[in-house]
């Protein structure tokens, strides 16, 4: 099932410019470019997989469209475009539920890169922004200014977040240096994701990491899974489906990837939805 890919922009040019790097990537499929004043009803009927957004329009009115996209569509992976330093609005986009900033002027380098980055569960923002955003997120738990219960979309948005970090860590630890790096600096860097992961362990979700990343099951907590909104038709508990860990997709009986997806395994459908991954064909399988 092709990837689909929603892309609204103020400008008409860029606006067609990225839907070409969306439709230029096998198995991406562009599914509409808004009007800028429809968006969000365009979004609700054609349901993306991931949505490209056009800072311009999010901040309108403050924020006011971002905010009814992340309340109205909570599930919905969202990445903001805009030509403003990632410095001074990658905590603007994070809070309306952006999982990326993609520069324009970076797009053609960038823009494949960050879609990717969220379908394989992390964020794309700069290391500076991310690090940032977890500092913040630790200092407001360590003065007990975190919200008590915090809304699917802000457990999604620092899971992602908390996956980002850890990745780059990893990336870090194989790279071949060119210099020394500070021991104070890489060890900070290792507590932070250590201290944030074990944060996110109250909330009430899990998650299965993917498989080139198998140390980090041991720094995020496991306790019962919180579901996800159940699809309107959630199929057969017992079925057997086969989910792929790559995309966080599960496929029915008779599809052609079932069974074939390069890392994956078999579960009842029922066990499946409860780990919040989601049918590929948006529909339970019978």
């Amino acid at each position: 099932m092709p990837l689909r890919v929603f892309v609204a922009d103020s400008d008409e040019v860029i606006q067609q410019v990225l839907t070409g790097l969306i439709a230029s990537q096998p198995g991406w499929q562009p599914c509409g470019a808004a009007i800028p004043s429809d968006t969000f009803v365009q979004v609700g009927q054609l349901k993306p997989d991931v949505a490209i957004l056009d800072i311009a329009l999010l901040r309108t009115q403050g924020w006011s469209l971002a905010r009814q996209i992340s309340h109205g569509y909570p599930t919905l992976k969202f990445i903001v475009t805009g030509g403003l330093d990632p410095m001074s609005v990658g905590r603007d986009v994070f809070n309306a539920g952006g999982l990326g900033y993609v520069l324009k002027a970076n797009a053609t380098s960038d823009l494949i890169a960050a879609v990717r980055a969220v379908q394989d569960g992390r964020s794309f923002f700069t290391p500076r922004i991310a690090e940032s955003l977890l500092q913040d997120y630790l200092k407001s738990e360590q003065e007990g200014a975190v919200k008590p219960s915090l809304s699917e979309r802000e457990r999604v948005s620092l899971k992602f977040l908390a996956r980002e970090a850890a990745t780059t860590l990893s990336n870090e630890a194989v790279r071949p240096r060119r210099g020394t790096i500070r021991p104070g600096v890489k060890y900070a860097l290792v507590a932070l994701v250590l201290v944030v992961s074990a944060g996110l362990g109250w909330m009430n979700y899990h998650d299965v990491l993917e498989e080139k990343f198998p140390w980090i099951d041991t720094i995020l907590m496991r306790p019962k899974l919180k579901a996800m909104p159940s699809e309107v038709y959630k199929g057969n508990p017992e079925t057997k489906v086969w989910i792929d860990t790559r995309t966080g997709l599960y496929y029915c009986p008779g599809a052609s990837e079932y069974g074939k997806t390069t890392r994956g395994r078999f579960a009842k459908q029922r066990n499946a939805q409860l780990d919040e991954f989601e049918p590929a064909n948006r529909k339970g399988c019978d």
